[in-house]
């Protein structure tokens, strides 16, 4: 199990089934703390974010969960920021990991069901919290199909393999 590091305005704990990601920013502030909080709370995750007033970039959010991630430390990411694209762009960076920012339950369904995305995206500017919510819960609860859509992912996981050293 990963050990807990120094304290500071950003937190690690043991291993979890899933992380999140959040980046501080002005206009969605509230609602992303209060997703991010849920999701801690309910789903028993390892949070990665920003506890203070301080800025941070996004990118910096989205390597630490995407890491954790294709480090196999945690199943799944959840990454929320005002548009949910630029987090999603970085996190499809490490080999294994598939992003989806998804803005609705169908969407986020079908990237678990089809895709077997291991990395949600939400934007905080496009949703409300109660969305997020949902959105959250559908995400985590469908499984991946398998079976034709597998083949799909034995084809990005060679792409991957021949792109990413």
């Amino acid at each position: 199990a990963r050990q807990p590091t120094k304290k500071s305005s950003r937190s690690t704990t043991t291993k979890r089934r899933t992380t999140s990601g959040r980046k501080k920013n002005k206009t969605s502030d509230k609602s992303i703390l209060l997703i991010g909080l849920v999701i801690v709370l309910l789903c028993g995750v390892m949070f990665v974010g920003i506890y203070t007033l301080q800025s941070e970039k996004s990118s910096n959010v989205a390597k630490e969960v995407s890491k954790s991630v294709a480090d196999k430390v945690c199943e799944k990411g959840i990454l929320i920021c005002r548009s949910g694209y630029g987090m999603a762009m970085v996190a499809n960076k490490f080999k294994g990991v598939r992003s989806a920012p998804c803005f609705c339950t169908r969407a986020a369904q079908f990237s678990r069901m089809h895709n077997n995305s291991n990395v949600l995206s939400l934007g905080a500017d496009y949703i409300t919290t109660e969305e997020a919510f949902k959105i959250v819960k559908v995400w985590l609860e469908t499984d991946f199909e398998g079976g034709r859509h597998q083949e799909r992912l034995d084809l990005v996981t060679e792409i991957e393999n021949e792109n990413m050293k």
